[in-house]
């Protein structure tokens, strides 16, 4: 990581955690990771009113878990679970669970309430790892922050949205702000909230698209 960086997201499959630095493990918590999608069971994914399987259009080829019963998100953490044992083997601090505002992108298939109650269940999970377990995005449900048991939060583009204070009205200075845009940058530095620029492909220092400040 570049000098000075203090804390780090690595992928819970591929990444590895840096000495002497906050180390957070990336797990995909509410949707199918690309080119996995035929490693779950057809049961656990979700499926719309004309019985196809609901994907994220956003992102190639990611499914969205099917976290609308008790029963599945039961079976769905249960093999959320190994990872996060995984993450704790390496040496990680906490976990981030990606795409935890799939119920604002698909509201006609996921409830908050359905949300709320895996996010629930899978920051359990990883709190009996020893990981602390941080809140992405999702500003609408940051209320129940308490139910859901997170102990931080990564906040995308929440100058741009306006939403940085709400999620320090929850987290306090426990808020790490990700901006994509200088100006929003600036806005975060000014805030006295942990920020950094970053290109929106998160590319490697070696490319020529590479962006990263920090204040």
């Amino acid at each position: 990581p570049p000098k000075g960086v203090g804390t780090l997201v690595r992928d819970a499959k591929y990444g590895q955690p840096q000495s002497q630095i906050y180390n957070i493990c990336y797990i995909n918590g509410f949707q199918t990771q690309p080119g996995e999608r035929k490693s779950w069971p057809v049961s656990l994914l979700l499926r719309g009113p004309d019985g196809k399987l609901v994907k994220d259009s956003a992102w190639a080829d990611e499914y969205i878990l099917d976290i609308t019963s008790p029963r599945t998100r039961s079976r769905i953490a249960n093999r959320i679970k190994p990872m996060i044992s995984s993450c704790k083997r390496k040496g990680f601090d906490a976990v981030e669970f990606d795409n935890l505002d799939t119920y604002y992108r698909f509201p006609k298939y996921i409830s908050k309430r359905d949300t709320v109650q895996y996010m629930k269940m899978i920051t359990r999970l990883a709190h009996r790892s020893g990981l602390a377990v941080a809140q992405k995005n999702a500003a609408e449900i940051l209320q129940f922050a308490d139910e859901m048991g997170t102990d931080f939060a990564i906040a995308e583009s929440c100058n741009k949205y306006n939403e940085c204070d709400a999620f320090k009205s929850v987290y306090g200075r426990r808020v790490l702000v990700v901006e994509y845009e200088e100006n929003h940058f600036k806005d975060g530095c000014a805030s006295n909230l942990p920020t950094i620029l970053r290109d929106r492909d998160l590319v490697t220092p070696n490319s020529q698209d590479y962006v990263y400040k920090s204040c």
